[in-house]
């Protein structure tokens, strides 16, 4: 059995990105068995504009270093 896929996103809870996180993990659950793929996000007390995306611990996306959100083309 392959291992767990683990997807963190950390976003700015004082910009209200919680929607966008949201709709992201619907969007990867709807594609991905929830056995492959670990889905997990954590707002910011503060506005700082982060919307960064980690795979494994490993950033792939982010925002705040001029990728706009992940349905940004």
């Amino acid at each position: 059995m392959a291992a767990k896929v683990k997807l963190h996103v950390l976003y700015c809870g004082g910009c209200g990105y919680g929607s966008r996180f949201r709709r992201l993990e619907n969007e990867i659950q709807s594609e991905y068995d929830r056995s492959y793929v670990e889905i997990s996000g954590e707002s910011t007390p503060t506005i700082n504009g982060y919307f960064e995306v980690y795979l494994n611990e490993e950033i792939v996306h982010s925002k705040k270093n001029g990728d706009g959100f992940v349905d940004t083309d």
